[in-house]
């Protein structure tokens, strides 16, 4: 299920139109090594900014969604990073010419009236998970570039992951997550716990592999479960390396399970759907140099 127009009308078929929930910190990453250097008349590099709206417009094409957010990090330490020093800690620096283009991103969400959410102390997927649980009824899709967000799958909620590039993606439904899976989309940080996740730094259980963790997920569903069945687990030695790591399992599962309590401004649960034919929108592409952005933008009228 690659990302044509097609397949995602065929995913959405039968849903109302859906809340877009974007994870743009994983879009704008994406944005800036896929897509060579691209700067402003000015010099000031652009690349990232242009990946995530290349990305937004297609989907707005496709999806048509009745409302849309944006969501941030902020340079804030997060909960996380209190609780685990090591969380992320083998991440190196971004680069100079990709720093920038966070806060430019933003302008450009708010030059298109798309709302943006981002509250220090929280990294965006959990407020995303936040308003997530807080429009629970509602029919939601979940921009992102990040699998964490798979934790997130029910039927009120489809995750769209990036694949390729900066405008592949595919659907996660609960259907097409356990397909592919073998268990259920709650039990993801049960997995992750086991398996370990290097990107964030997060170890799991020494010697235990993504077949091995989604095998006893799929048996037990949860780590709990796992554990009252410890002496079922073979070889000897991975027995014992889930014996010894056993606390540090549970707190790895809470370091991936996304918050859904997050605390924000009334104004900042506003939902709208963005206008990229917006004056102050086009301004901002001619201010930046992004030619091809305004033409897809006068296309799309």
């Amino acid at each position: 299920m690659a990302g044509s127009a097609e397949n995602n009308r065929e995913v959405l078929a039968g849903k109302a139109r859906p809340l877009l929930l974007v994870d743009t910190p994983g879009l704008i990453f994406r944005g800036f090594f896929s897509i060579r250097e691209l700067t402003s008349p000015d010099g000031i590099p652009v690349n990232a900014v242009y990946g995530v709206l290349l990305q937004m417009l297609k989907v707005l094409r496709d999806v048509k969604p009745a409302a849309a957010a944006a969501f941030f990090d902020t340079p804030k330490k997060t909960f996380r990073e209190e609780q685990f020093g090591d969380y992320k800690a083998n991440r190196p620096a971004p680069p100079v010419e990709l720093i920038h283009q966070f806060p430019l991103t933003v302008e450009a969400m708010e030059a298109a009236g798309c709302p943006v959410v981002l509250e220090p102390g929280f990294e965006a997927d959990d407020l995303i998970a936040s308003y997530a649980a807080r429009h629970r009824e509602q029919f939601k899709l979940i921009l992102t570039g990040d699998r964490d967000m798979l934790q997130l799958v029910d039927d009120a909620a489809f995750v769209m992951v990036q694949t390729k590039g900066v405008t592949s993606v595919r659907i996660y439904t609960p259907q097409v997550f356990r397909e592919e899976y073998g268990f259920e989309p709650s039990s993801f940080v049960d997995y992750k716990a086991l398996r370990g996740d290097p990107s964030d730094n997060i170890p799991g259980v020494r010697g235990v592999g993504k077949k091995t963790a989604a095998k006893w997920i799929a048996k037990y569903g949860t780590l709990e479960e796992l554990y009252a069945h410890i002496e079922d687990v073979s070889p000897e030695r991975i027995r014992e390396a889930m014996r010894e790591a056993k606390d540090e399992v549970f707190q790895f599962r809470e370091l991936v399970r996304l918050r859904e309590d997050c605390k924000l401004p009334a104004e900042q649960w506003e939902l709208r759907l963005p206008d990229f034919a917006s004056e102050n929108f086009l301004a901002f592409c001619d201010k930046y140099g992004l030619r091809k952005i305004k033409k897809q933008v006068a296309g799309d009228r």
